[in-house]
């Protein structure tokens, strides 16, 4: 398994207006927030919740969460 890289919140938000944009792609989608990520731990203050769904088959699409949303 590789070495975990921590990444800085501030440097992975949008620095104008402390929100992350998404990418202009037509096929990403932000839905819903979910708190947590639906992760059941709590994250340490210097840290942010990341969840990643690969799908299911070819009936799925991956999804990804970062920090709710």
């Amino acid at each position: 398994m590789g070495e975990l890289t921590k990444i800085d919140l501030d440097q992975a938000l949008d620095a104008g207006g402390g929100a992350a944009q998404p990418p202009p792609d037509p096929n990403v989608k932000v839905g819903e927030e979910q708190p947590q990520c639906g992760v059941k731990e709590s994250c340490s203050p210097d840290s942010f919740p990341v969840h990643m769904y690969s799908g299911k088959g070819n009936t799925e699409g991956p999804k990804i969460c970062v920090s709710g949303k």
